[in-house]
């Protein structure tokens, strides 16, 4: 082949190739695709958010969300800072306001009363006397007119016998009598050698008896017991035997 054929079989590839080959412009882009990676984009963020947690610092901290802090110190700090302002605040006299000057009432000129004469003629109607020329009798009794406007006498009450005021007997008090009987206190334990059983036997008679065979006889345990020790020349103490101090009062320690 010569030069020229190839050079135009060249030019001919070149021709087909800018017909074959589609531009920017005439690609349709797909919507689809790029709808589906923002939507992946949306999901992802939105559970990274989820699992997101704020940082707290002591600032944050600070700053309730539920309550309000403010509006409960306001008041305390106003009342302490009116408190510091009250003590060094310099009194201010009120001022007085000028009261206006009362009115004098003009005394009006007495006017001539024909019926003021009267007044001047009861005295020499009564040559002096207290006597009411325009009074009546209409309504009253004959004991009130007798007796006129003297003063009623007055009436002494009659004295009242005083009674005589009932004698308190003084109350007796009745003191109970202390025993001054001596106390022995035993063990409360049964595997004692002394017990409620044989403390008779073993302080009176000075003989020793096993607990258990006291029981055998039939013997029943008593809450205390009276002992007799004898002295020298015949005589014999009381002695009272017990196994419950809590029985005892305050006199008997």
């Amino acid at each position: 082949m010569s030069v020229e054929m190839i050079a135009a079989i060249k030019a001919k590839r070149l021709a087909k190739k800018r017909s074959t080959i589609k531009g920017d412009d005439d690609v349709q882009p797909n919507y689809t695709d790029i709808q589906r990676i923002l939507d992946y984009d949306v999901d992802v963020t939105r559970d990274i958010i989820s699992r997101e947690r704020q940082w707290r610092t002591r600032t944050t901290i600070l700053q309730s969300t539920g309550k309000n802090f403010y509006k409960s110190l306001l008041p305390v700090l106003q009342s302490i800072k009116a408190r510091e302002e009250g003590g060094n605040k310099i009194r201010v006299e009120p001022v007085q306001t000028p009261r206006a000057t009362p009115i004098r009432q003009v005394t009006q000129p007495v006017v001539y009363n024909r019926y003021d004469q009267e007044r001047f003629r009861s005295k020499e109607e009564t040559e002096g006397f207290k006597i009411d020329t325009m009074g009546t009798y209409h309504g009253m009794t004959l004991k009130s007119v007798t007796e006129g406007s003297q003063p009623k006498r007055p009436v002494t009450p009659l004295p009242q016998p005083e009674k005589p005021l009932p004698v308190m007997n003084p109350v007796r008090q009745t003191t109970k009598r202390v025993s001054k009987t001596p106390i022995i206190i035993i063990p409360a334990a049964t595997t004692s050698l002394i017990t409620m059983y044989n403390a008779k036997e073993l302080l009176q008679d000075l003989r020793y008896v096993d607990t258990n065979e006291k029981k055998a006889q039939g013997c029943k345990r008593e809450n205390e017991v009276l002992i007799q020790r004898r002295k020298e020349g015949g005589t014999s103490v009381p002695y009272r035997v017990i196994d419950n101090p809590q029985k005892l009062l305050d006199d008997e320690w």
